[in-house]
Parts: structure tokens; sequence; C-alpha cells
């Protein structure tokens, strides 16, 4: 028996099919239609066989009637304004009837486009051989003029019989000259050919030859970017002028760009030959779904600035960028053999839409996806929605050892798809994904060396929700247990800051997997409907099962999906999130882990007898085998000079920070904690670093544990926390926002009930109404979420 997913296909065949029979019936039209056509063959057919073969043979009549109306002349079925529908025939006849009632088809002015259509290759004009015939034409004709006059008259008219010789004289010299132009055009033939095969040879041997003779390979216009071949990479140059650096070097990643008219205006001051309308469809498209949106067919990754949606900054930013930078430069000097680097993002959302109200209609599927959006407008899941988790392999050019941009932005992709009654994935839920791709064919070559093991050296990238906090207790936990399992040397954990979460690599995927959702409806009731005709949902169980088989056809679709030449694999996760807390060893946790605000680090102690042998360089490069804290360095009139202050400090790479050995100041401190530079946590350091051993805590309760456990010193209960409000409950715990009053940040933590003040309220409510909502316009429902975005 054919299982869901196999069903699924075969609905899509059979409704792509149905659309191709008729191309001018709306979508939503042939969307009703073809839903009808299924239920009724169903219902016919009982047997699972029968039916799949019922199916197969509509399949082809479908297209086989869609192949023979598309060979009838090239032109579609139209309807006319009272909607009946009119044959194409009707329109070619009426043509060819007001054609032949105005003799305009004359053979002698027939164009070479006709005789292209007629004879199926370009047939070229011959004006002097043309002229010749005509020439022959009319001296035969007046030649058989006279021999007819000869023939009535009789013999013994010596002027006729003079006319008649100069007349053939004339009509031998003219087949003459035909003839010569014929030979003469069958040499210049030849010669062409000759000397087009000679210059092929010349400029397969010598290359410069053809770009010096400007030889193409077809007829037409050439592209601008033919003739100017470096104009592609000076807009995108342009685009990015002016950015930080820690921006610049991600030249791939979508940008914003200045307007169009200076864009413009500097392509031309470069020395480029382009008009404005030229620049602007080298350029993203607006929407890529209308007309003028297809236009853009070679584009830069680059799009105009829309001032309705800048993303706003943090304070953080440049912080957190400078650790990314510190990890890019650390993988690419220890190379793909010894590093796996893995980006994850789980704030898409697929939404489900029923194309029409009180009817058994087909489902229709959206992503959702904002980088704008602050980390808590994504937290809890709609009931009606697919929550996939995406994470993204990341390629390492070993080529470019020390250079942060030798980590690339494509790699295999693994998409775990939950279903919205799941709840939103917690930290439990991607340390067992983490788990299944590490076994998956298409990690294979990335995650593991030569000899099976996973490699060494584990960086992880991912977005800054709260279940993925660096410094939240269960990532922490789930952590250990994978820097355990697999004997790493080293387990880095990095977050964006809030809201910034478009620098993440596994962004730019997004747009591609939801291209695929554009064309794709579903049957809503697989199993059976658990809808009303509001499109309430009245039956969980049956909702259940119906969204599961909504996603296991979504991983099938997305599964064939192929990005930047590199597999997508994508699988339904059904079943409990498992839960792991790991309580460690105060003394193993102070060798091994530190903490900070967006960076976890996890790293062997270099004793054997603890951690076992090392299986990487990293003790070479990071003696400590910790990263160092992140520093501002100010080139003033005295010399280097580590500062937080001044718009001229400006963070320092890795292996310049290694090399110089700048701290800054250390007041209040034993030593240098890693959060040291960073605004938002500047006023919190002296109260999470420990006073006895200088080490640093990404909270306060982390310090107190620290100093009890280790230190032996007990302190007073810490105060409650006093959260701006209280997003949502799960278990035990409270997601309380937090808002920085100097900059007005906002970020997100869960942190147990025992420890929030009790009267904040709850202020948004964690279950919702489930309910499909209606689409109104397939258009707005299937529009594209990338546009206007930085």
């Amino acid at each position: 028996m054919t299982s869901n997913m196999g069903m699924g296909m075969l609905y899509r065949r059979f409704f792509d099919a149905y659309k191709k029979k008729d191309p001018t019936v709306p979508p939503l039209t042939a969307a009703a239609e073809a839903t009808e056509e299924w239920t009724r063959v169903r219902a016919q057919y009982q047997d699972q066989v029968i039916f799949e073969g019922a199916i197969n043979r509509r399949i082809e009549a479908y297209l086989s009637e869609a192949n023979n109306n598309g060979n009838i002349g090239g032109l579609r079925s139209t309807r006319s304004l009272s909607g009946a529908r009119v044959s194409s025939n009707t329109v070619v006849n009426t043509s060819q009837e007001y054609v032949d009632s105005h003799n305009i088809m004359d053979e002698e002015k027939c164009s070479s486009e006709d005789e292209l259509n007629m004879h199926g290759k370009r047939k070229y004009t011959k004006p002097s051989q043309e002229t010749s015939l005509k020439r022959i034409y009319a001296l035969e004709a007046e030649l058989n003029s006279l021999n007819q006059r000869k023939e009535a008259s009789g013999t013994g008219n010596d002027e006729l019989e003079s006319k008649i010789r100069m007349v053939k004289m004339e009509l031998d010299e003219e087949r003459k000259a035909l003839s010569k132009k014929e030979r003469n055009a069958q040499r210049q033939k030849k010669f062409r050919e000759t000397f087009k095969t000679k210059i092929k040879a010349a400029c397969a041997e010598n290359p410069g030859m053809a770009v010096k003779l400007k030889i193409r390979d077809g007829p037409g216009r050439p592209r601008l970017e033919e003739n100017q071949p470096e104009l592609l990479k000076a807009i995108v140059d342009i685009a990015v002028s002016g950015k930080s650096e820690e921006e610049k070097h991600k030249s791939e990643k979508i940008r914003s760009c200045k307007t169009l008219d200076s864009l413009h205006q500097e392509l031309l001051k470069a020395g480029f030959s382009i008009s404005r309308s030229a620049t602007y469809l080298r350029l993203q498209p607006q929407n890529a779904n209308t007309r003028e949106g297809k236009r853009h067919v070679a584009t830069v990754p680059v799009t105009l600035n829309d001032t309705k949606e800048v993303q706003k900054g943090h304070p953080d930013q440049e912080f957190c960028a400078a650790t990314l930078n510190y990890l890019d430069s650390l993988a690419s000097i220890l190379g793909p053999q010894e590093v796996f680097y893995l980006t994850q993002d789980h704030r898409a959302r697929v939404s489900l839409g029923m194309t029409a109200p009180c009817k058994q209609a087909p489902l229709l599927m959206r992503m959702e996806y904002n980088v704008c959006f602050p980390d808590t407008q994504s937290l809890l899941a709609d009931q009606q929605k697919l929550v996939p988790s995406i994470y993204g392999g990341i390629v390492i050019n070993s080529q470019s050892m020390g250079d942060a941009q030798a980590v690339q932005f494509s790699g295999p992709t693994y998409v775990a798809i939950r279903t919205g009654s799941q709840g939103t994935p917690t930290a439990d839920a991607h340390a067992s994904d983490f788990d299944r791709l590490l076994h998956l064919d298409a990690f294979r070559n990335m995650a593991k060396n030569d000899h099976g093991a996973v490699k060494p050296v584990i960086i992880l990238a991912v977005s800054g929700g709260p279940d993925e906090s660096a410094h939240y207790s269960k990532q922490i936990s789930v952590a250990i247990k994978h820097f355990r399992d697999y004997d790493l040397d080293a387990l880095f954990l990095v977050n964006d800051a809030p809201g910034q979460n478009g620098q993440n690599r596994t962004e730019r995927r997004l747009a591609t997997l939801s291209q695929q959702l554009t064309d794709l409806v579903i049957p809503h009731d697989r199993c059976g409907s658990h809808l009303d005709d509001e499109g309430r949902s009245v039956n969980k169980e049956l909702e259940v099962e119906n969204f599961v088989g909504a996603s296991r056809i979504l991983a099938e679709v997305w599964s064939s999906t192929v990005i930047d030449g590199h597999v997508v694999f994508a699988e339904q996760i059904s079943g409990p999130q498992w839960s792991t807390q790991i309580e460690e060893n105060a003394d193993w946790y102070c060798r091994h882990v530190r903490e900070s605000q967006y960076l976890l680090q996890i790293v062997k102690c270099g004793n054997p007898d603890c951690c076992g042998m090392l299986r990487s360089s990293l003790r070479c490069i990071l003696p400590e085998g910790f990263l160092p804290p992140p520093c501002k360095l100010w080139q003033s009139s005295s010399g280097l000079v580590a500062t937080e202050r001044g718009s001229h400090a400006k963070f320092c790479p890795l292996f310049v920070r290694l090399s110089l050995q700048i701290n800054p100041s250390q007041k209040n401190f034993v030593k240098t904690p890693y959060d040291y530079f960073c605004p938002t946590v500047l006023p919190h350091l002296v109260d999470r670093t420990c006073s006895i051993c200088g080490l640093y805590f990404a909270s306060i309760k982390g310090v107190v544990k620290h100093k009890e456990l280790v230190h032996g010193m007990f302190s007073e209960p810490l105060s409650k926390i006093q959260p701006a409000c209280v997003l949502a409950r799960r278990g035990k715990e409270l997601l309380c926002l937090f808002r920085d009053e100097s900059s007005g940040a906002e970020g997100a933590a869960w942190h147990d009930e025992d420890e929030v003040e009790t009267d904040v309220k709850l202020t948004l409510e964690t279950e919702s109404v489930s309910h499909i909502p209606i689409v109104g316009s397939a258009v707005d429902w299937l529009s594209s979420p990338w546009t206007n975005f930085i």
C-alpha cells in the first residue's frame, strides 16, 4: 500500500497535470476542480491499486491533452468576456480571412521570419541573384510574346526575327551572370566557413585572441557583463561600502545599498557604461513573483533599502560580530579536517491556509519569516503551523588559512519538522536533532574525519532565542553531554545579539525552501476532516494526524531540493521531547567551561587522565584552549590603547589580539572577564565575577553557586528577578522579558518560577484558538517574505 508521502506526490502530479490541461483556468478554481475529481475517483475505486491506476491514466490523458493544445499554432484557448471558452482556431481563421481578402501575401515579399517559421531554419535574402532572376523572368516572358507574334504573322518579318535574336542574347548573358553569381556565393560561403574554422582553432590555442577580437558564441546583442566583466562585482563593492569591517567580510550576504540614483552615478564614475534601468535589473527584485520581478535574471545579492523595514541596531552587535569573527578565524586556521561548523535557525514557521470557506477545499502552505523580528515575537508556535528547525553545515575553504572569509555560507542542510501542537522546540529537541544529523550521509564528510569519529572541534552558531541562549542552564547541560559523548577537544556555542539574527548563515537558505511551497497544494482531510465550516479545529486527534501527514509531504518536497549544489534532507519528527539535566562537578566545571553572555566554551583541560589525549591543534593557537576576551584598540598618539571609549576604538582580529597581548586596566578583577567590552553587561560585571578566583559567569546565580561549592562561601539569598513582563509559562519556568533602560534593548530568558517576582503578570498566554485561516488572496498568501530586508 502506498505511504502517505507517496500519495502526496501522486496528488501533486495529478494537480500539476490538471493545471497544464488548461493553463487559463485560475489556480484556485483548478485546485477546487482537481480536488473534486480526486474525491470522485476515490469514491468510485475503493481498492488502492485500482485507484492509483485510474489516477495515473487521468494524468497521462491530461498531459496528452496539454501537448495537443500546445501544438496548435503555439496558441492557447482564451475566454470571451462573457466567460465562454473560445477556441484558438477561431482567431487563426479570422486572421487568415482578413489576410486573404486584402491580398498582402505576396511570395516575392515574404519575409525571412515567415520562411523561418515554415522551413525551420534561417533563410537569408539574395538581392543580386533575385534581381537577375526577375530580369530572366521578364526576358523569358518577352521572348514568349515575340514567338507568339511570329507564329501569328508567319515568316518573312526580319524586324521581329532581329528582336528575338537580341532577346535571346540578353537572356543567355543574364543566365550566365546568374550562374556566375551563384558560383561566387558558393565560393564566399566556403571561404567564410573555412575562415571561421581557422579563427576558432586560433582562439582555442590562444584564448586572449578571442577576447581581443570580441568573438561571441551566438548572435544578438551581448550582455553588458561580457564587455564589462567587473560590473557585478562593482555593484556589490559600492553597496557594502561604508559598512563596518565585521560586516564587510560577509560579501555573500544580502546587503542594503544606497538609492538607485546614487548607485547608478557611482557606476558611471567608475567608468562603466550602463543605464539606470539596467542597474535596477541587476539588483534583487522587490517581488520575484511579479512580471517585473522575473526580468531580474542576472542579479547580485543586493537589494534597495526600504526605510519602512530597517533592522534596529543593538548595543552588543559589534561585540557579537567580534566573537563570530574570532571563531571564523579559528576555524580557518584549524581547517576543515579538525572543525565542524554548524549553524541553526528555528524562527521560520510554515502556515497552512484553506482556499475556500464552508467547503472541503485543499490547503496552501507558506513560510513566515522576518529577520527584523525581535526574538520574543517568534517564541510561541501556533498550533495550526509547522515548525521547521533548520541546520546548515558550513564549508571551510582549506586554501584560505587564517582568513575569516574561508568560512563560507554553503553546505548541506538538515530540516527537522515538528507540528505546532508539540510546542516550540527546546534545547533538548535541538540536541536530539544534532545527534540525528551526525549520522546522516549528507553530513558524514563534514562532521566526521577519515576514521569515522566526530571532528574534535565543533562550532555551533545558533539563533539567539531563549532556548538556544549560551547561558541557559539546559543548553549548557546538553552542550556538556555532546562534549563528553563525542570526545571533543572544544565546543563553542555562539549567539547573535537580540534582533540581529539576520547575520545567521542559515537564514539565506530559507528563501529557496520557501520557494518550493508556492505551488504546493495538499488535501486538508487526509485522515478525515477535523475542521468546521469556519476552519476551527473540532477534533484534536484527527488534527494531529492530518498535520503529521502534511509535515511528511513538506519533508518529501524539501528533500528533493538542492541549495548551492548541496543536498537538503528533511524529515518529520514526532514524539515527546526528551529532557536532560546534568549536574556537573563544580571543580570539573571550573576547569572546562567558560560562560559569557553570547558565547559558551567547553574545552579539554589538557590533563590526559581527566579528558584523554587532544585530537586537534587547538592548543597551538590558544595555549589555554579558551578564546581571549574581544578587545577594542585605539591608535592614540602615545601608541595602541585598549579602551572601550571613543568611536575610534575598534575590535581587533583574533591573531592581532593574540600577538599583541594588550589587556585593559583590570579594575576590581583578578583577570579580564570575556564580556568586559559588552555594553549591556558592563554594569553587571562585578556581580557576575568571583572575587576569589576571578572566574566570570553569565549570571549572578552561577557566581553564588560557584562560591558555595568551590570556595565554601555561603551568601544571603538572592533577591527575586524583576522582569519587564512575563511572556510565557512552561512547566515551572517563566519566560521573562528584560529591557535595558539606557539603550532600550530587549532580551528574553527562561527562569525558574521561584526566582521571579510573583506580582509580575503573564502578559502573553501560550494557548491560542486552534484555527486555520481562510485564504482570501492567493497572491498575497504566497508572496515571498524575503523582500526589503537587510
